[in-house]
């Protein structure tokens, strides 16, 4: 902590094994195994300082972490498969980390595999309820199977949870605009724009909203930046 706890309120670090939320003074210190679940508690005012230091050493390596990363490099070079076993031995040493069965569902979801998706999805949100990228990627999930109304529900609670997460507010647009509602839909991009408005793609979902409304003038300005963000996109283009 490089700061007086006088300087703000709420703060500290939530340790799941204690399930406390651990504060310090300025000057004190905290060490614990990284694998250890934990998580910033929120600062309602003020401003809060700290400095985060990782020990590593040899003979010692995280085999969860570790692959889970290998999983992520796995996917990015579209073997899916190979990630999806991979994600599934780190889930067998540590199931207890929902980025695993987040990384797992959503792997499951861009196989098709909406069902299981889902399952793993939820077991990652049983973890940790207000893990926003959980619920993003569930309302995504909901979308693709069809489940609209279900998408929308869980993109309005990720939402909820944190207003200032641009990738919420994209994903229930999308699911807004995947069930008609233009002008809500329309909205939530805005709102990600005011986040992230450097997102090529969500001035196209945008646009598209405002070309249905009848608003064209502000359509076109859409697909303008939109295409000078993302040069290479074909659709942007044709838009």
């Amino acid at each position: 902590a490089l700061n007086s706890q006088t300087d703000f309120e709420g703060g500290g670090m939530w340790v799941e094994p204690l399930d406390k939320v651990v504060q310090l003074d300025k000057g004190h210190a905290v060490s614990f195994a990284s694998n250890i679940r934990h998580g910033g508690h929120k600062v309602t005012a003020g401003l809060r300082y700290i400095l985060v230091g990782f020990l590593l050493y040899e003979g010692h390596v995280e085999h969860d972490r570790r692959l889970l990363e290998t999983s992520q490099t796995l996917r990015a070079q579209g073997n899916i498969q190979q990630a999806i076993a991979t994600c599934k031995k780190a889930l067998l040493v540590n199931p207890r980390r929902q980025e695993a069965w987040n990384n797992l569902g959503v792997l499951q979801r861009d196989s098709g595999l909406y069902t299981e998706a889902s399952r793993s999805l939820k077991t990652a949100l049983e973890i940790d309820k207000h893990y926003v990228e959980g619920w993003t990627n569930l309302g995504v999930c909901q979308a693709l199977a069809g489940d609209t109304a279900a998408a929308i529900t869980t993109g309005k609670h990720a939402v909820a949870i944190n207003a200032g997460d641009f990738l919420a507010h994209y994903n229930l647009g999308c699911a807004l605009a995947q069930n008609g509602d233009m002008v809500l839909a329309k909205d939530e991009f805005s709102a990600s724009l005011a986040i992230n408005g450097l997102d090529g793609e969500t001035y196209q979902r945008r646009g598209e909203q405002l070309l249905l409304l009848g608003e064209v003038k502000e359509a076109i300005a859409d697909y303008r930046v939109a295409v000078k963000l993302q040069p290479g996109s074909a659709a942007a283009l044709n838009d």
